[in-house]
């Protein structure tokens, strides 16, 4: 269900005034006025509807012949607003009178039974003209009990005017598929045509009856709609039992419902107050007969990246105008990739009943990138560290070494170590940075390092003992070292076979590169 509100006073009545002194519509109306005012209702106005399930309501009629049928509670409590409700009626069918428009209206008026109303000697419909206007208030004012004058007296039958109603709908053939809505001044305390019922409060069984003659209507294409002037202390649910069963009333000074709408083609109810409820009319009436424009899209705000953008339909709802189509324009900008795409359909007839409806927009908007991140300082070559650096590099360090720019931003900047490689004193190892922007584009680069690492091996020479030769001594082969005259790989360098004739002391030296150490050792000839 749901809850029509509408900004009321000055506006409503600009409103008004701007589509029907342009002839806005012309139609036949069948708006089926069952009008609910809910004023004052007591809290034992509880959820009951008992064996009946209300049906949903039907879709608002788009034929072009209508009537109007306001079925008015006029039971006792009603005296406290009688002037609110006959000035509503007065300036609801003052709107409704105007040269594009052709509405037939009759009023059906319940207490603890229900008639239909002679306004002007005419039980029925009539049609909505100056005549029709100017008999509304000797009908209000005129006193008495008959059909033919307003007299705020009983009970509450709400079964009995929806019956009666129905009873109308169904003789007539005027129109077709009649709107509905209820009015009261309170909780339903009769049903049937005896009456039945308490009189007094509200039971399960009188509901239930309202509750059926509801689903009659709207099983013969009645839409039913309420209009309500709530008592901000009291709990009203029970308004399911006519609709169809979606959510409660809210007050006006509360928070709005869930499914809240403007547009009353699409609303069940209305919520008001009653020194606006006249106003509130006349901005009905308006509602009513403007053209509107629908569309089953919603604005949305993608979060993914370039994504696929919808194209929106737009359907325009103005009776009698088959082949009413809107206007769409279409607006797509950006701020770099940050795009928004606006389509803005509209609709004017022109004519000798121009109307135009309310535009409708649809926003989209979303992240546009085509483009991979640019690493600008990637290097070429292998970063050499030298002799053995004292710290290796880090994934975070090889991250550092590159700088990177995207025309919608970066994202991260993730570096992946390799393993360590070696080939002899040489080490490599190489840091995959892979660059990815917010839309998940990336980038990459491998850096390389190398470095050498201390890999000599001290000096081994061989360690032969002190030779004694009464003639002469042959230096024998080595296994490592070399032989020399002198310490420290000096003097004279000899090879083995070399022939010692005399006392001296020989050296065997093992060469090793820095920082490893020489290997040496001697033996004397003698």
């Amino acid at each position: 269900m749901n809850n029509l509100t509408i900004n009321l006073g000055q506006r409503a009545l600009n409103l008004c005034t701007h589509l029907f002194s342009n002839n806005l519509f012309k139609k036949q109306l069948l708006l089926f006025w069952s009008f609910l005012l809910l004023f004052g209702l007591n809290n034992a106005f509880a959820q009951t509807t008992g064996n009946c399930t209300p049906d949903n309501n039907p879709a608002f009629p788009t034929e072009c012949d209508f009537c109007v049928i306001v079925v008015l509670d006029e039971s006792g409590s009603t005296s406290n607003i009688a002037t609110q409700v006959k000035n509503a009626m007065i300036s609801f069918a003052t709107a409704l009178n105007d040269p594009c428009l052709d509405v037939n209206m009759a009023i059906v008026e319940y207490g603890s039974q229900a008639r239909i109303a002679n306004i002007g000697g005419t039980a029925g419909f009539r049609n909505v003209n100056n005549d029709f206007v100017n008999d509304l208030t000797p009908y209000f004012d005129g006193g008495g009990n008959s059909a033919s004058t307003y007299n705020s007296s009983g009970g509450t039958n709400w079964d009995q005017g929806l019956q009666v109603a129905k009873t109308l709908s169904d003789n007539q053939t005027t129109c077709a598929n009649p709107y509905i809505v209820m009015f009261t001044d309170g909780n339903p305390t009769y049903y049937g045509t005896g009456p039945s019922g308490p009189g007094n409060s509200t039971t399960t069984a009188v509901l239930e009856a309202a509750c059926n003659s509801a689903n009659a209507l709207k099983n013969n294409g009645s839409r039913i709609f309420t209009v309500a002037l709530p008592n901000p202390s009291v709990v009203v649910s029970n308004v399911q039992a006519i609709t169809d069963g979606g959510t409660s009333l809210e007050y006006v000074s509360g928070t709005p419902g869930a499914g809240q709408t403007n547009n009353i083609r699409l609303a069940d109810y209305l919520i008001t107050t009653s020194a606006n409820v006249g106003t509130a009319f006349a901005a009905l009436a308006a509602g009513i007969a403007a053209p509107t424009i629908s569309t089953t899209a919603v604005s949305t705000d993608f979060t993914e990246c370039n994504p696929t953008i919808p194209v929106p339909s737009f359907t325009v709802n103005h009776d009698c105008q088959n082949n009413a189509t809107p206007t769409v324009n279409v607006q797509t900008s950006n701020n770099g990739c940050d795009y928004t795409r606006t389509y803005t359909a509209t609709y004017e007839h022109v004519g000798p009943c121009p109307a135009v409806a309310e535009d409708v927009v649809i926003t989209y908007t979303w992240t546009q990138d085509t483009e991979d991140p640019v690493i600008t300082n990637c290097p070429a070559e292998a970063i050499d560290l030298g002799d053995d650096p004292q710290n290796l590099p880090t994934e975070a360090d090889a991250e550092n070494v590159i700088n990177a720019t995207d025309n919608c931003g970066i994202k991260s900047k993730v570096a992946t170590a390799g393993q360590i490689q070696v080939d002899g004193c040489v080490s490599t190892q190489t840091f995959e940075v892979i660059v990815t922007d917010n839309c998940d584009q990336t980038a990459t680069c491998n850096i390389v390092y190398t470095w050498t690492k201390d890999c000599c091996v001290d000096g081994v020479a061989d360690d032969p003992s002190d030779v004694e030769s009464c003639d002469e001594y042959v230096l024998p082969a080595l296994t490592n070292g070399n032989y020399f005259t002198g310490p420290g790989g000096t003097g004279d360098a000899l090879n083995a076979g070399h022939i010692i004739t005399t006392t001296q002391t020989i050296y065997v030296y093992g060469p090793a590169d820095a920082p490893c150490q020489p290997a040496e050792n001697s033996f004397v000839v003698t």
